[in-house]
């Protein structure tokens, strides 16, 4: 997890703003998804910083890329969807 995102839980969880319950919910929760994206291979990675992280257009993406606009949807599509999938696993 992104020590940024620790310690804004953290400075919540101190103002009382969340329920400790709810902040460590919420970190298991960032953890897995952080653990889930990293399984993804480094070039739909970073497709998808690209596309979600950075806010850049599908066509944008694939300029910068030198990749089809298609192949770019469907190769971030594709990611999402392992994402989702390992996400929706329960926990060994």
């Amino acid at each position: 997890i992104d020590p940024g995102t620790v310690n804004a839980l953290v400075e919540r969880l101190a103002a009382g703003t969340e329920r400790p319950s709810v902040l460590i919910r919420k970190r298991e929760a960032l953890a897995r998804t952080a653990k889930a994206l990293a399984a993804v291979e480094t070039g739909r990675r970073t497709l998808i910083d690209m596309h979600i992280g950075r806010g850049m257009s599908h066509a944008q993406v694939a300029r910068q890329t030198g990749k089809t606009e298609g192949a770019v949807k469907a190769a971030i599509q594709r990611a999402l969807a392992a994402i989702r999938k390992r996400l929706e696993r329960p926990e060994a």
